[in-house]
């Protein structure tokens, strides 16, 4: 049972956002230190009977995101498979907002993209030690930073550090130890709560979590975690999955759901769509390119030849990804820039000579040769 009362903070900090391709159409928000507390319509939900709270309002089901063309001349679909040793794909420049903390202070960083109806949360693994999935979650980011990849009527929110004390210490639970994947109040939460589940939405995580989905108000719940095989795959009882890769299988839940989970929470408490996108362990870049693959045909609800059309179409290596992130009291966002052979800043061009033809469509640019030794 939640307790009846939630330490408020006394203080709120507003945070402060810079421009950004994915920040222009949010509204800003206050920036809550450690203890987030519930909203008072959820809170008197959870406090009344935890057994049977309300469940959030339906909503009306939007149609299926048209299929986005990136490309003049339609190609076949056997040319359009991502090969190993295909170059990096561009990203673009994702504004990382920090409305909520961890027990240790640290930010959990989220990023939403589109204004569209039909909204789907994206999160990196409950687990801290699962780099894995954080590395997925800031390349869908960085592909939805760049705006012509969102549906119009679709909204995304992505969350990269649910855990972000575990991410750190690379431990499993949080900063107390708790496992906050048994931690959601749930039906079934257990009776007598341990130092691994802790008592229901005990953690500062947990409730971060529940804000933010409460606000967001998902139609589905997309969970990244890791397998523990080679092999990925994406459990779910809720959607029809219009394909996989070979290198996935399928799984449903049987209904059958972990206590105090966020995949219970989410199906049984606020009755959403909940999906788990198991993740093979392998850091290879291909994986990690068939993982980005596998999670934008679910968000996308499109076939995996449309998507890997539309990253093949951005897999320019000329382009240098930037991630950009806004710090606590900051006044601006701090950049830093990557090129893809991990050096960094921008090789200088001069414009052509003054004689030089005419060129099109565009004027060559010559390169300065280096500085004799």
């Amino acid at each position: 049972m939640l307790s009846s009362t939630l330490v408020l903070t006394s203080a709120l900090c507003a945070v402060v956002v810079g421009a950004g391709p994915s920040a222009s159409a949010q509204a800003p928000y206050l920036r809550p230190l450690r203890s987030a507390p519930l909203p008072v319509e959820l809170e008197q939900r959870l406090r009344v009977e935890l057994g049977a709270p309300a469940p959030f309002p339906k909503t009306e089901p939007q149609p299926v995101a048209p299929v986005i063309s990136t490309t003049s001349n339609q190609q076949p679909a056997a040319t359009l498979s991502p090969q190993p040793a295909a170059q990096p794909i561009a990203l673009g420049s994702v504004l990382w907002r920090q409305d909520y903390e961890s027990l240790g202070r640290r930010p959990i960083q989220t990023a939403r993209f589109g204004d569209g109806q039909r909204r789907v949360l994206v999160l990196s693994n409950l687990s801290g030690n699962s780099e894995t999935t954080v590395t997925i979650a800031e390349q869908l980011a960085g592909l939805f930073a760049r705006d012509e990849l969102v549906p119009l009527n679709l909204s995304v929110l992505v969350v990269r550090t649910p855990n972000p004390d575990g991410l750190a210490n690379r431990t499993h639970t949080n900063a107390r130890g708790v496992d906050l994947n048994r931690n959601f109040p749930t039906k079934r939460f257990t009776a007598q709560p341990t130092v691994e589940t802790g008592r229901p939405g005990s953690e500062p995580e947990t409730r971060a979590i529940m804000n933010l989905m409460h606000q967001f108000q998902p139609e589905t719940v997309i969970h990244l975690v890791e397998s523990r095989s080679t092999r990925g795959m994406i459990r779910t009882d809720d959607l029809d999955i219009r394909e996989l890769l070979p290198s996935y299988s399928f799984m449903g839940f049987e209904h059958s759901y972990k206590d105090g989970s966020l995949a219970q929470y989410t199906k049984q408490i606020i009755e959403r769509n909940i999906v788990e996108v198991e993740l093979p362990p392998v850091a290879d870049s291909q994986a990690q390119r068939e993982a980005l693959t596998q999670l934008m045909v679910l968000v996308l609800d499109q076939s995996v030849t449309n998507v890997r059309s539309q990253m093949e179409a951005r897999n320019l290596a000329s382009e240098e990804a930037t991630v950009t992130t806004l710090q606590a009291g900051q006044q601006g966002p701090s950049t830093i820039q990557q090129r893809p052979d991990g050096a960094r800043g921008y090789v200088e061009f001069l414009p052509p000579p003054p004689d030089a033809p005419a060129e099109t469509p565009r004027p060559r640019y010559i390169e300065l040769p280096p500085p004799p030794e």
